[in-house]
């Protein structure tokens, strides 16, 4: 939900004012469902229990984005018709205006991108705004009929400048149009935006000021509504910042909070911000106080006490209660081996097929994770490659093969047929395959000498694709599982649990791929001593849901106390001696608890919820495995965005007192 607020903030703060959410998928019992990231807006996602705080967040950001009319001095113009003459296909116009807008917010110049309609029926308002200035961003075709208007509105007093060069060519006309020059030879011709902002900033005045090292990473709105001039301001960076600031505007000013509704007196020449965070400042207000000369001193007293720590993955998604008594867990995942071989991280379900096999190797595949580059997926000839040392006179050279399309093999760059005699010799050797499709490819064999040495041949993440790094995938289940076979398992308890059939740690023969462990085993959960961590450290790394945090401390001495619970991953509740003082949605994690504080003795609990990408990570279909959608946004994104993937409570939870 920080993230969501970022994204909301950005496009209320360029001009949006009306939000449609992406995605809610009311079921995730199909690959399909399961493709997207974010998995789901929907109830299935922990925080969906606290969606209505983003929701109320986004309202307020639409409804005060809707009110009265937008104030800017500086139009630019979408040059449709010039990207239009230049044929199909990306021009340089389209970066030359988002790198213009991008400018001239970064220098705090507010501006609009105008059509050319809206040009050409001014009247002499464009839309329904009186600019001062209206940019050509180096356009060379335009709409006659709207540089004709444009020029009829210059004798009015708007200001029409070019960057780069002027226009010479119309749609209407074609190149070198008279008209069009005509009207060139008589506007100025900025060279580029440097020369455009100074010429700006001595030519318009200034809505807005925003001075210090943190300057640029400020955006703002301002509209006008019932007397009242209204500034958004937003911090586009992820750390606090703090400006210095002039407004056009004079008065009285307030700060209205859009997480809350609330408005407060400010003095709006010093300005602070948390990161990514965003407010209005509002002059004409209706509070006439003036703020307080200075800040409040504040003490910090650290909770390092006791925490005790309960998992709860649904019983509280519709409850709302500091104590949810005995809960259940499902435990999906597992340690597993076959007697004799490492153990490996495994889902219980659809039977051992996937993990019991005489398949050493695993699937690799081209796709990188991080750059995405074009043809990730492989594509014709997509080349697998190895080069292979082999010390010794061979006696037999042999591989199979598994691979999702065609596949051909090379040796030391010639084609072979038979992979039961490869051609091998004393010395290095380069093995190839060449797949069509989407280039996945499992690979597994062994060149052996007459005195039992051998040189193994396992396609792993130390091949190379086109040159690039291969990267590991999920094996499919094998086709020549063998039977019976006895196994391993160990089942990850998180703090609290204790499985219901007793048994953490087990061994079992299997004589059918569907024998086995193929469904979750149960836990049940209670309390359990606690230090605040990241649950991955808790064998719960694979779990979506709730975690309770339960501590007891005096009460401070103080005019107020706040709450400060540090990094919290990723939404919670505050509970204080059995009343619920707030829900926290995103950082800072701070809030007033002075009204629930008793003398004496206080208990404090903490739900936290994490995210749905941990239980999405692992609760997969088999048919998604190979999925080029699943693997582009599923694994790829939770991939590159490690960081979601850290759950709970970590705090330093501390109290900041306000002295009396």
């Amino acid at each position: 939900l920080d993230q969501a607020r970022y994204g909301v903030n950005m496009l209320a703060v360029y001009g949006i004012n009306s939000f449609v959410m992406h995605l809610f998928h009311y079921s995730l019992d199909t690959a399909v469902s399961q493709d997207d990231w974010p998995n789901t807006w929907f109830y299935q996602n922990p925080y969906w229990k606290y969606f209505k705080s983003f929701a109320d967040y986004t309202r307020r950001l639409s409804f005060m984005g809707s009110q009265g009319e937008h104030v800017a001095n500086i139009a630019v113009l979408y040059p449709v018709e010039d990207v239009w003459s230049r044929g199909p296909g990306k021009s340089h116009q389209e970066h030359a205006v988002t790198s213009l807008i991008d400018h001239l917010q970064r220098s705090h110049m507010d501006c609009d991108l105008v059509d050319t309609d809206s040009v050409a029926a001014a009247t002499p308002r464009i839309g329904k705004e009186d600019y001062r200035v209206l940019i050509l961003p180096d356009v060379r075709t335009v709409s006659a009929r709207m540089y004709a208007r444009a020029a009829e509105r210059a004798k009015q007093g708007l200001t029409v400048v070019a960057l780069g060069a002027a226009p010479r060519n119309s749609s209407e006309n074609g190149a070198e149009d008279p008209a069009v020059l005509k009207i060139s030879a008589g506007i100025r011709v900025l060279k580029d935006v440097d020369e455009l902002t100074s010429w700006l900033r001595k030519s318009v005045p200034a809505d807005i000021t925003i001075e210090g090292e943190d300057a640029p990473a400020l955006r703002y709105l301002h509209r006008r509504a019932a007397n009242k001039d209204v500034y958004f301001l937003v911090n586009s960076e992820r750390r606090p910042v703090s400006v210095t600031v002039h407004f056009a505007a004079q008065g009285e000013a307030e700060k209205w909070n859009p997480e809350t509704g609330e408005a407060s007196p400010i003095d709006p020449a010093n300005l602070s911000f948390a990161p990514w965070e965003a407010f209005y400042i509002v002059f004409g207000g209706r509070t006439k106080t003036a703020p307080p000369a200075r800040s409040p001193r504040q003490t910090e007293i650290a909770l390092n006490g006791t925490w005790t720590f309960q998992v709860a993955p649904h019983e509280l998604d519709y409850k709302w209660s500091p104590d949810p008594g005995e809960t259940k867990v499902s435990i999906p995942v597992g340690d597993f081996r076959t007697v004799g071989h490492p153990w490996q991280r495994i889902r219980f379900s659809n039977g051992t097929r996937r993990y019991v096999s005489d398949w050493d190797a695993v699937w690799i595949t081209r796709y990188v994770y991080k750059t995405r580059p074009p043809g990730q997926f492989g594509g014709p000839d997509l080349k697998f490659a190895k080069e292979l040392d082999i010390p010794f006179d061979p006696a037999s050279a042999s591989v199979k093969v598994q691979a999702k399309g065609a596949v051909e093999c090379l040796w030391d760059g010639t084609p072979i047929s038979n992979l039961n005699a490869i051609p091998a010799a004393k010395g290095r050797h380069r093995l190839e395959f060449r797949v069509r499709g989407e280039g996945f490819l499992l690979a597994q064999g062994a060149i052996k000498g007459k005195a039992g040495e051998a040189v193994a041949i396992r396609t792993d993440k130390t091949w190379t694709a086109d040159d690039q790094q291969a990267y590991e995938v999920a094996p499919p289940p094998p086709s020549d599982s063998r039977y019976p076979v006895e196994v391993e398992y160990r089942i990850p308890v998180p703090p609290g649990c204790v499985l219901e059939n007793g048994k953490q740690a087990f061994r079992v023969t299997l004589n059918k791929p569907g024998d086995g462990l193929n469904d979750p085993p149960v836990a049940r959960c209670g309390k359990a001593e606690f230090q605040l961590q990241d649950w991955s450290n808790q064998n719960l790394d694979w779990y979506s849901g709730r975690g309770i945090y339960t501590t007891t401390f005096d009460a401070p001495v103080g005019r107020a106390v706040t709450l400060d619970l540090g990094e919290l991953c990723y939404t919670g509740e505050v509970w204080l001696n059995g009343e619920l003082a707030g829900t926290l949605v995103w950082p800072p994690y701070r809030i007033d608890i002075s009204k629930q504080l008793k003398p004496g003795r206080n208990t404090l609990t903490v739900i936290a919820a994490n995210l749905l990408a941990n239980e999405m990570r692992w609760n997969r279909f088999e048919s998604g495995t190979f999925s080029v959608n699943s693997r582009w946004w599923h694994d790829g994104n939770i991939l590159r965005d490690g960081d979601k993937l850290r759950s709970g409570l970590i705090g330093p939870v501390k109290l900041l007192v306000t002295e009396q």
